[in-house]
C-alpha cells in the first residue's frame, strides 16, 4: 500500500479522517465528497481516499482546498472493502477515523457531531441513518435490517451493536492496537463491536450526526447481496470460533428460523419509528424475501466457509448506482 500524498494540509491538526474507498476514479466518490466539502468543520476534516491506482484519482485543487488536506492510498486491485478500509486507518492523521461510502451522503453537522460525541469518552460513534431513497419497499426492507437502531434514533443512547455498519467513526489508536486482525473484524463490524466491548470500549448512536444512506432497491441485487452477506457472517462466525464439523451442520440445518428470529427484532424497530409504521405494509414482503436468502447464505457459510464473498460483497458494496432503480442514478449527480 503506498500514498501519493499529503497535499494541502494546514499547520493545525485534522480532528477526523475519513476514509473513502473508490474502485476507480474520483467520479465514482464525488458526490459523497460533496457532502464532506460542505461539513461545518469541513477545514478540520482529513479526507483518505483509497484506490487500485492513485493516478486515477485526480481531484480538483479547488475541491481539495476545502479540506483539511487528502492523502491518496493506493493498494491495487481492490479484493477486500474491509481489507482497503482497515488500510487505510495506518495513513490518517486525525486522532478518530470515520468510514463514509460512495453510496452514503452526510449532512453538514455530522463530522462535527461524531467528533464531539468521541470527545465524551467513546471508541465507536454511529450516526443516524437516513433512507436517501425512500421510494420503494425494497429500499425501506433494506433500510431497517440492516441500520434498525440507527434509523430514528431519537435521543442518542449507548448501544453493545450499533446498527451502522461501514458508516461508523472510531478512536484510531484503538483501531491500530488491533493489529493484523482489524481487517477481518471490519468485514462484518459486529464482531469488531465485540472485539471493542471486550477491551471495554463503549460504542454509541448520535443523532445529531446524520447521513442519508442509498439502499439497493432492485430486487436481484439485493437478494445477492443478502445472499453473500449471510454467507459473510456465517463463515466468519466459524472462522473466528472453534466450531466442530456437527456444530456447523447443526446451526447450517437451523437456518430456516432466522428470518423468525430476525423479524422478531425488527419489525418492533420498525414499529418504533414513524417511517417504519408507515412503511411496513410495503417492506414487509420483500423484508421476508431477503432475510431468506440471507440465511441460505448463512448455512452455506456454515458449511462451506467464506469461499469469495470477501470480493463479490466488496462489489455490491461500490458502484452503488449500478444496482438502483434507473430514476435513483440522479442521486449520484
Amino acid at each position: 500500500m503506498s500514498t501519493a500524498g499529503p497535499s494541502n494540509e494546514p499547520a493545525d491538526s485534522a480532528e477526523l479522517s475519513v476514509v473513502l474507498v473508490t474502485p476507480d476514479g474520483y467520479a465514482e466518490i464525488e458526490a459523497t465528497v460533496r457532502s464532506l466539502r460542505a461539513q461545518t468543520i469541513a477545514r478540520r476534516v482529513e479526507l483518505v481516499v483509497v484506490a487500485p491506482t492513485a493516478s486515477r484519482v485526480r481531484i480538483p485543487d479547488a475541491h481539495a482546498a476545502d479540506m483539511h488536506g487528502l492523502r491518496v492510498v493506493e493498494i491495487g486491485p481492490l479484493t477486500s472493502l474491509a481489507a482497503a478500509r482497515a488500510g487505510a486507518v495506518h495513513h490518517a492523521t486525525a486522532p478518530v477515523v470515520a468510514f463514509a461510502e460512495d453510496h452514503s451522503f452526510p449532512e453538514p453537522g455530522w463530522a462535527a457531531a461524531l467528533v464531539a460525541a468521541h470527545a465524551r469518552g467513546y471508541t465507536g460513534v454511529a450516526p443516524e441513518m437516513k433512507n436517501g431513497n425512500p421510494v420503494s419497499g425494497l429500499s425501506w426492507a433494506a433500510m431497517f435490517l440492516h441500520f434498525g437502531g440507527a434509523v430514528e434514533p431519537g435521543d442518542g443512547f449507548e448501544a453493545d451493536y450499533p446498527a451502522a455498519s461501514h458508516n461508523m467513526s472510531y478512536r484510531r489508536d484503538v483501531l491500530l492496537e488491533l493489529g493484523d486482525g482489524l481487517g477481518d473484524l471490519m468485514l462484518a463490524e459486529l464482531f469488531l463491536h465485540e472485539a471493542l466491548r471486550a477491551r471495554g470500549h463503549r460504542l454509541w448512536v448520535e443523532p445529531m450526526a446524520c447521513t442519508r444512506h442509498v439502499n439497493i432497491s432492485r430486487l436481484l441485487p439485493a437478494l445477492r447481496h443478502a445472499w453473500l452477506g449471510g454467507r459473510l457472517y456465517g463463515g466468519l462466525r466459524i472462522g473466528f470460533g472453534t466450531w466442530t464439523l456437527s456444530r456447523r451442520v447443526l446451526y447450517a440445518g437451523g437456518s430456516p428460523l432466522i428470518p423468525l428470529l430476525r423479524l422478531r427484532r425488527v419489525v418492533p424497530e420498525m414499529r418504533r419509528t414513524k417511517s417504519g409504521r408507515a412503511t411496513l405494509p410495503r417492506a414487509l414482503a420483500p423484508m421476508i424475501v431477503i432475510l431468506a436468502a440471507h440465511a441460505l447464505g448463512e448455512a452455506a457459510g456454515y458449511l462451506f466457509g467464506l469461499g469469495n464473498t470477501k470480493v463479490d460483497y466488496s462489489e455490491l458494496e461500490t458502484r452503488r448506482d449500478r444496482y438502483v432503480r434507473p430514476e435513483e442514478r440522479a442521486l449520484w449527480l
